[in-house]
């Protein structure tokens, strides 16, 4: 498991989200046969790549039409008052699918629960699923074809 620090913070001066929007996602567009549209476009991660979904999906909500976030404890960086304003940023109708799971033995368990209540509180559409397990691969490999469906549900 990573070290709860690491886990948490959002790394200084991080190029990911320039580089995955401007770099990855043009490059995979223009060499393979994807459907560009936002509509098509999904993001998701377990643990910290959750977190990395949750921050550059809601802050650029105008890429992807899904947000999963397994066991995803939100970067310290990402406070209640920027959540809610990327939320805000967002036109009623254009809410990103919000796909949110969770083990009972996660020890992030606490910190999923509050974005889970940032989500209710601004009245955005989500899943919310608390199952059996730990922060670990074999509850993860478990839902892979759980997660996998519903992120293609819609395409």
């Amino acid at each position: 498991m990573p070290r709860e620090v690491d886990a948490f913070r959002l790394p200084e001066n991080s190029s990911f989200a320039e580089i995955l929007l401007e770099g990855v996602i043009p490059h995979v567009d223009a060499h393979y046969r994807t459907r560009a549209e936002r509509a098509y476009r999904a993001i998701g991660g377990i643990s910290r790549g959750g977190n990395w979904a949750i921050h550059i999906g809601l802050s650029h909500w105008e890429f992807f039409a899904s947000i999963g976030a397994h066991s995803a404890p939100v970067f310290f960086s990402d406070k209640p008052e920027k959540i809610r304003a990327w939320l805000g940023q967002i036109p009623e109708g254009d809410y990103p699918r919000i796909y949110l799971d969770s083990s009972q033995g996660d020890p992030y368990l606490e910190r999923n629960l509050r974005f889970e209540t940032i989500l209710v509180e601004e009245g955005i559409p989500h899943e919310w699923h608390l199952s059996p397990g730990f922060h670990n691969e074999d509850y993860w490999a478990a839902r892979v074809e759980t997660y996998l469906r519903w992120y293609t549900k819609i395409w």
